[in-house]
């Protein structure tokens, strides 16, 4: 089993913290405008960007999990439409596994490559409260299994993962009413 190039990317710069981190913390719609020039012939995707769930709009534990299922959308729409940037409406600015590989996308993309598959599917989910310190949240255990990936890069030999199951806990933490995402990990690493 391999994750997804994000999830892979993510990982190898940080454990801690998945896709984007912003200095606005209030989350935000990105432009559903295309940003990907057209290659071979092909038109760019058109498909609006995921829109923050009602559900996911508390602070409790069903709006945490909400939360994380939202994320994952918004993981695939990034790799899908090439606006890597889209990741990074819902997270903590201190989140280097976030900031991690909305970079490894944006690279991909800046490249002039293209990211075929490794769509992740949410199976799973379970969420706990969180207390420490000045963290209160909920730490959301999320049950994953990802498509086979292929990045291709001009110039480069294209990269394959098999995709397959995984396990990924959040730390969700309650900011200005609502809840972002502070961090995440591989928990099946």
């Amino acid at each position: 089993m391999k994750p997804s190039a994000l999830v892979a990317a993510a990982v190898t710069v940080s454990l801690l913290s998945i896709v984007g981190c912003s200095e606005d913390p209030e989350p935000r719609i990105a432009d559903p405008s295309p940003s990907l020039a057209p290659s071979d012939g092909e038109a760019p995707t058109t498909t609006p960007s995921p829109e923050l769930p009602r559900a996911a709009e508390g602070t409790n534990a069903a709006a945490a999990k909400s939360l994380v299922r939202f994320y994952f959308d918004l993981v695939n729409y990034a790799q899908t439409s090439g606006k890597a940037e889209v990741t990074t409406q819902i997270v903590n600015p201190n989140c280097s596994a976030c900031a991690g590989g909305t970079e490894a996308l944006a690279a991909i993309f800046d490249a002039g490559g293209k990211i075929e598959g490794g769509d992740v599917r949410v199976v799973g989910l379970d969420a706990a409260p969180v207390r420490g310190g000045l963290i209160q949240g909920f730490t959301v255990t999320a049950t994953t299994e990802t498509s086979p990936q292929t990045i291709r890069i001009p110039g480069d030999d294209p990269k394959r993962y098999e995709g397959g199951p995984g396990k990924y806990e959040f730390i969700v933490e309650q900011f200005q009413g609502s809840l972002r995402v502070l961090r995440w990990q591989r928990a099946d690493a």
